[in-house]
């Protein structure tokens, strides 16, 4: 009787790690299809050219396609023009839609255009696991869902981890209800490209990862006007290495440029401004979060475009984040400390000199009072 419970009992961790590997191994495995402008791409059919409903294996003649290469699971868009949308078998509806694995290359200038209602997800790139984004061409992502019951878009989803290694987004979404730029289910990992997110609906985020943030290098600019809730960049554990990033969210009853739920933020790299109507930085937790700040420099400003800015050291200088207790800072930035110039330490611009800012007055102790709503509000459509 000893011997057979031991049995059991060694043998469940087992159970556990191979449960674990199919799971990883089906999340991990490339797509066979895709489905590219409503039309499937296989290894019956990997080319579609610009304005044609069907598939072939001969490269167009013309300018603008797109292309599947089925043993790579690589998508390239070449000068494509997208404007069909493909619903998956869950009723979310994408331009391009990959159930597995997929690479996407960019190639001269692709457009994605849907505007149009669903009850149901509207998304412009879409995979169900891993996606990964490279390239030297541009990807126009213009989506609204004015469904007036729930209308839901996004730019760029992953059901597993996202990878952006190169490419040019320039990313517009409007939705009714929830409006994010690019979402993963795992981790985001960005080291190059340049990526451009304009969000407006009821609730949204630039960025909106369901584990961790690793920026090393690129370029990122993310403006959200939200109505309840709205992020700059939403994940568990940010690590910022490298690269540019401008996060700036407002308009909304509760809006931070960066909400993060790890206990520790880690800066070594970069030069990154987060801004928002409530607080610049918001910790989910409710006791206030440990910075792992090494060779950046610290500047904050009450002021959400950065006017006045000065140099943050410590906690006696102010809450960085708001966590239980409320941050006086609408504006951090944290600066790759290196040789610089008394023009290049002046208070940097945030995109905003031309209109200032509508949620620049709003009272920070009222906007601050659902604080623990953020996370919630924004895991709730990663999937």
């Amino acid at each position: 009787m000893m011997k057979t419970a031991q049995k059991i009992r060694f043998a469940i961790p087992l159970i556990a790690l191979l449960i674990l590997f199919v799971s990883m191994s089906s999340a991990l495995a490339g797509a066979s299809e895709v489905w590219v402008n409503g039309v499937k791409l296989d290894a019956g059919g990997f080319y579609l050219a610009n304005g044609s409903t069907t598939a072939t294996t001969t490269k167009p003649s013309g300018l603008g396609y797109a292309y599947f290469d089925v043993a790579a699971s690589t998508l390239t868009l070449d000068a494509a023009v997208l404007t069909s949308l493909y619903t998956a078998p869950g009723g979310e509806n994408a331009l391009v839609y990959a159930d597995g694995e997929l690479t996407v290359i960019l190639k001269g200038d692709s457009s994605l255009i849907y505007h149009g209602a669903s009850i149901n997800d509207i998304r412009g790139i879409w995979s169900t696991s891993t996606l990964t984004l490279t390239g030297t061409g541009t990807a126009d992502i213009d989506i609204e869902n004015n469904d007036l019951s729930r209308g839901y878009a996004a730019g760029i989803v992953s059901g597993y981890d996202l990878n952006v290694l190169g490419g040019d987004y320039d990313i517009h979404l409007l939705a009714t209800d929830n409006a994010t730029g690019i979402s993963a289910v795992h981790n985001t990992v960005i080291s190059g490209g340049q990526i451009s997110i304009h969000t407006t609906g009821r609730d949204g985020a630039g960025i909106n990862s369901g584990g961790n943030i690793d920026i090393s290098g690129g370029w990122i600019d993310t403006t959200g006007t939200h109505a309840n809730v709205s992020m700059g960049m939403y994940g568990d554990e940010i690590f910022l290495r490298g690269g540019e990033g401008l996060f700036r969210a407002g308009g909304a009853f509760i809006s931070s440029g960066l909400m993060f739920s790890n206990s520790t933020l880690h800066v070594s790299g970069g030069d990154f401004v987060f801004s928002g109507g409530s607080c610049a930085l918001n910790y989910a937790g409710t006791a206030p979060p440990a910075y792992d700040l090494s060779g950046v420099d610290t500047f904050v400003s009450e002021d959400a475009a950065g006017l006045g800015r000065w140099l943050w050291k410590s906690k006696a200088d102010g809450e960085l984040a708001s966590s239980g207790s409320p941050s006086p800072f609408l504006y951090v930035q944290f600066s790759e400390r290196r040789s610089q110039s008394a023009a290049s330490l002046s208070a940097p611009q945030t995109g905003d000199g031309r209109a200032p800012w509508l949620w620049a007055g709003i009272a920070l102790v009222a906007l601050l009072a659902a604080a623990g709503i953020p996370a919630a509000a924004m895991r709730r459509k990663t999937r």
